[in-house]
C-alpha cells in the first residue's frame, strides 16, 4: 500500500513533469494512453489533434491519421502524415490563436463506414488591426477495416479564397495578404447568402456557441432602448485597453436581441382592508444572443462562468450558454435601432412577404414567429477566458448607413431557397 503522502509526492511530482518542456515526450506518452484507454468519439480526437498539432504537438493526430493517409484541400494534396503535420504546424506558426472545431458530424449514406465532418477553423492574420480569419468547411474521412486510423480525407471549404494559396509562393502570400485586408471584420457571425430577392436576403448561419441572456423590461416604453444595450449582469471582466501592455481581446458581432410580449400577474394587497387582487401587468422580455469568439471553440464546459454583477434572477435575468444550431433566415436591412417603431413596420412586411412568397415560418413555443433584429453596429469583446470584458457601440450617421439587419427564422423544410 502507498501512503497517502507518497501519493500526494507522486501527484506533485507529475505535475512538475507536466509543466516542464524538457519531458514533453512524457508527456505526449501520457496522452497517448489517455486516448486509447478512453471512449472519446474520432471527431473529438481529430479536433484535439488538430489544434495540438498548430501547437506542435502531433502525438494525438498521428494517433487519429494512418502513416499514409492523404489529404485532399483546396490549396494542396498531401500523401502522409509528416506532410500534414508539417503543413498544420506552419499554419499554427503564422496564424496567432488558431483554433478548430468541429461542428457537426454524419455518416455518409454510401454503404461504407465513411464519416463528414462539419468545422470552423480560425486565426489571427498577423497585421497590426489583427484580423481574424474564419473559415467553414467539410472533411470526408475514410477508416480503415479495423476503424482504427483515417487513411484518406477530402476537404471543401466554404470560401476558398480565404486561404488563397498560403505558404506556398511569394505571389501566393501577396495574394494571402489581400484576403487579410479584405476579411478586417471577418469576425462577424459566419453566413452564407442562399437566395436574394427584393424584400429580403436567405441566410445559413453557421452553427455556434452563444451566450445567451434575457431581461424583462416592465417600462413598456421605446424610449429607453433597452434592448440596444446588452445587460451589466454579462459582463465577468475587466479589459484593459491603455497602459504599457494592453491586453488582446477579441470581438464578435452583430448582437443579436428579440423582443417577446409578455403577461405578468402578482398579487397587490389593499392596505386599508387587507384584501389582495390579482393584477396583470404587460411587459416586455428581451433575449440577446451574443455570439462566442471562435478561439473559445464551441463547448460549453471549456468557458468560463456567467453571471455578473446586479443578476437577480428572482427579476426575471436569466444566463447561460446555448449552442446555436444552423439556420435558415430571411434578413432584410434596415437603417435604425432596435426599438424603432420603424424596425417594427418593416418586420410585419416582411413576413407579409414571405407568406405570399409561400415560405414558411418558423413558430416559437408560444405559436408566435420568430423574428430578431442584428445590431452590426456593436460588438462584444472577449478575453483570451472566454469572458466578456466590453461592449463597443459604433456611432454611425443614417447617410452612412448602419448595416443593421431584421430577420425571421425559417422552417428547414422549405424547397424554395
Amino acid at each position: 500500500m502507498i501512503s497517502n503522502s507518497l501519493k500526494i509526492l507522486y501527484l506533485l511530482a507529475y505535475a512538475l513533469i507536466l509543466k516542464s518542456s524538457s519531458f514533453s515526450n512524457f508527456n505526449s506518452k501520457f496522452k497517448d494512453i489517455a486516448f486509447k484507454s478512453s471512449k472519446i468519439s474520432l471527431e473529438k480526437a481529430f479536433e484535439i489533434g488538430i489544434n495540438d498539432a498548430l501547437a506542435r504537438d502531433y502525438n494525438m493526430l498521428n494517433q487519429v491519421l494512418g502513416e499514409d493517409c492523404s489529404w485532399d484541400t483546396p490549396i494542396g494534396k498531401y500523401t502522409n502524415i509528416e506532410d500534414i503535420n508539417r503543413e498544420i504546424s506552419d499554419i499554427g506558426s503564422f496564424l496567432r490563436d488558431s483554433k478548430f472545431s468541429v461542428i457537426g458530424i454524419k455518416k455518409l449514406q454510401n454503404g461504407s463506414e465513411d464519416i463528414l465532418i462539419e468545422w470552423i477553423a480560425s486565426g489571427t492574420w498577423p497585421l497590426p488591426w489583427s484580423p481574424r480569419l474564419i473559415i467553414e468547411g467539410k472533411t470526408e474521412m475514410k477508416q480503415d477495416k479495423g476503424k482504427e486510423k483515417i487513411v484518406t480525407m477530402k476537404d471543401s471549404w466554404e470560401k476558398k479564397w480565404h486561404f488563397l494559396g498560403h505558404f506556398k509562393a511569394p505571389f501566393a502570400w501577396i495574394l494571402g495578404y489581400l484576403g487579410a485586408i479584405l476579411l478586417a471584420s471577418s469576425r462577424k457571425d459566419p453566413f452564407k447568402v442562399l437566395n436574394k430577392r427584393n424584400a429580403y436576403q436567405i441566410w445559413e448561419t453557421t452553427p455556434k456557441l452563444a451566450v445567451k441572456a434575457t431581461k424583462i423590461d416592465r417600462t413598456n416604453s421605446r424610449k429607453t432602448r433597452m434592448a440596444y444595450i446588452i445587460p451589466n449582469f454579462c459582463f465577468t471582466a475587466n479589459i484593459t485597453t491603455s497602459g504599457r501592455k494592453p491586453e488582446e481581446y477579441f470581438t464578435t458581432s452583430p448582437i443579436e436581441a428579440q423582443i417577446s410580449p409578455i403577461i405578468e400577474t402578482s398579487n397587490v394587497t389593499d392596505p386599508e382592508t387587507g384584501s389582495s387582487e390579482l393584477v396583470r401587468t404587460r411587459a416586455n422580455k428581451i433575449t440577446w444572443s451574443l455570439q462566442v469568439p471562435t478561439f473559445s471553440g464551441i463547448d460549453e464546459n471549456d468557458m468560463p462562468p456567467l453571471k455578473g454583477k446586479n443578476y437577480n434572477e428572482t427579476d426575471g435575468d436569466f444566463i447561460t450558454y446555448v449552442k446555436q444550431p444552423r439556420r435558415i433566415i430571411a434578413v432584410s436591412d434596415y437603417n435604425g435601432s432596435v426599438q424603432d417603431k420603424e424596425a417594427g413596420n418593416l418586420r410585419s412586411n416582411i413576413l407579409n412577404q414571405l407568406e405570399k412568397d409561400g415560405l414558411k415560418v418558423k413558430l416559437s413555443s408560444d405559436e408566435r414567429p420568430i423574428t430578431g433584429f442584428m445590431s452590426f453596429d456593436a460588438k462584444v469583446c472577449w478575453n483570451k477566458k472566454g469572458n466578456i470584458g466590453m461592449a463597443i457601440y459604433e456611432y454611425r450617421p443614417k447617410f452612412i448607413g448602419k448595416g443593421n439587419k431584421i430577420f425571421v427564422e425559417l422552417e428547414e423544410t422549405n424547397d424554395k431557397y
